[in-house]
């Protein structure tokens, strides 16, 4: 799951110059790969979100009962803000105008292209599964988004 923000970055750099080389009639599709990716990324937070969760019962279960205190300075490492970041802002994503417009989708690529140390994977078949897994995520969602007509181009033809 943690391959879906450079999937989105590669994508993203595909998708903006096919805007421009794509026929006018057919830029409506663009939009349906767009919104459906920038709904990846909501997927993507609720992942974190599980990891933060499984993170906070680790701690819990080594130090016991005990509450957790920490200084504020520590809660307002960079890290912390970078993955505050990554798993607060895809939330934006839900709102259908958020999610299909290209200038907010140039701001998210821009903070995952910021906020990415690099692909570090050491062996092929972890690339090879992590794209698999991408692919069938973002044709499973494309599917249920073009089922419940939550696509740009349905809901102007009806």
């Amino acid at each position: 799951m943690d391959i879906i923000p450079v999937i989105y970055i590669i994508l993203f750099v595909a998708l903006l110059p096919a805007v421009w080389l794509v026929v006018p009639s057919q830029k409506r599709y663009l939009i349906n790969v767009l919104g459906t990716v920038n709904l990846l990324l909501w997927l993507y937070a609720l992942y974190n979100i599980r990891r933060l969760i499984g993170l906070i019962q680790l701690i819990r279960s080594i130090r016991g009962a005990e509450t957790l205190e920490m200084p504020l300075i520590s809660w307002t490492d960079e890290f912390v803000l970078i993955q505050a970041g990554r798993t607060l802002l895809p939330f934006l994503m839900l709102i259908p105008s958020v999610r299909n417009n290209w200038w907010c989708s140039a701001g998210m690529f821009l903070f995952f292209l910021w906020s990415s140390s690099g692909i570090v994977l050491h062996e092929w078949p972890e690339l090879i599964s992590g794209i698999a897994y991408t692919i069938s995520l973002f044709t499973t969602t494309y599917a249920l988004l073009w089922l419940l007509k939550k696509h740009p181009s349905q809901k102007s033809s009806c």
